[in-house]
């Protein structure tokens, strides 16, 4: 078990290495880091470190969106056949500190931004993301008040 120490630069380290490489981004894709950082938010106890992470996702998906090639795999679909990662996701939205809120919010944005169809369906059926969606927007002006 990492502690805070050793996760916070591995992670500073991810974001930098995708947001200078579309190489790098694909590679940390074959090595599965999705995997690796879906695990890390399961068991992690600090609020920071969960934050973090769904931005490292966040920014992973955004990088891999804006070089994808035909021959790329589906991020949405590697999301959605990630074990727990959608449970998770949802779970850190409507139940974390605000900062972890904001970040899995933008890992659903994205989501919902690249799904085709189909993932659309399962997304708003299975998940019910609208709801969700509207929670984060009354979380925000609770937030705000």
């Amino acid at each position: 078990h990492l502690n805070e120490g050793i996760r916070v630069p591995s992670l500073r380290a991810i974001r930098n290495m995708i947001s200078k490489s579309t190489q790098a981004t694909r590679w940390l894709l074959q090595q599965r880091v999705l995997s690796t950082l879906i695990r890390v938010v399961a068991h992690e106890a600090s609020p920071l470190i969960r934050a973090d992470v769904w931005w490292t996702v966040s920014m992973l998906m955004t990088q891999h969106a804006n070089s994808r090639n035909k021959s790329d795999d589906d991020m949405v679909q590697s999301f959605l056949d990630e074990p727990h990662a959608m449970r998770l996701l949802l779970r850190c939205l409507s139940n974390d500190t605000f900062e972890v809120k904001q970040e899995s919010f933008a890992v659903l944005v994205h989501l919902l931004e690249n799904a085709t169809e189909l993932q659309l369906e399962e997304l708003l059926n299975r998940y019910n993301v609208v709801l969700r969606i509207f929670e984060f927007m009354q979380c925000i002006e609770c937030n705000e008040e």
